[in-house]
């Protein structure tokens, strides 16, 4: 089968039916078959990622990005990825990049994290007030990464009430 969108729409069964050790294997086969295409280095990371695989997965994200460096959802994945390796400086570099790309709501609260994780509390008041402003339940999400985050979030919070008053 050389129609690369055959094996696309394989591979994305595959990942909807988490059938994780088959999409890996299909999409290591069509990497040999279509060495610069981009697509089919994600579907491996996700297969991978899908299979608790994290280094496989980032580094198949990365070489993605080698690709093509405009995908800010891939940039978004590999952010998580730090994040959830507690790699925060890369988290960031990955995190702003997608940002960057496509500025939303969901990456400027993972920016958010990941800043305050590095203890850059003014960049992470920056773009937590965005986040606040665009997801309802931000301060929930953030305490699910940062549960040290507490005081953080009260003294934003306070802060933005006293702000609110004084108009």
């Amino acid at each position: 089968i050389e129609d690369t969108r055959l094996y696309i729409n394989c591979l994305a069964c595959l990942l909807e039916l988490e059938h994780f050790e088959e999409c890996e294997t299909l999409a290591k086969k069509c990497l040999i078959k279509f060495p610069d295409m981009s697509i089919f280095y994600n579907y491996y990371a996700e297969a991978c990622l899908g299979q608790n695989k994290q280094i496989e997965g980032k580094n198949a994200f990365i070489k993605s990005l080698e690709l093509d460096s405009e995908q800010p959802t891939i940039n978004f994945a590999i952010g998580n990825i730090c994040l959830y390796c507690e790699d925060y400086n890369n988290a960031i570099e990955h995190f702003r990049k997608a940002y960057d790309l496509e500025p939303n709501g969901q990456t400027a609260l993972l920016l958010a994290c990941s800043y305050f994780k590095t203890k850059d509390t003014d960049k992470a008041k920056d773009f937590f007030a965005i986040a606040y402003d665009k997801i309802h339940n931000s301060t929930m999400i953030f305490l699910e990464k940062c549960p040290e985050g507490e005081y953080f979030i009260n003294d934003f919070l306070e802060n933005k009430n006293t702000t609110k008053d004084e108009k």
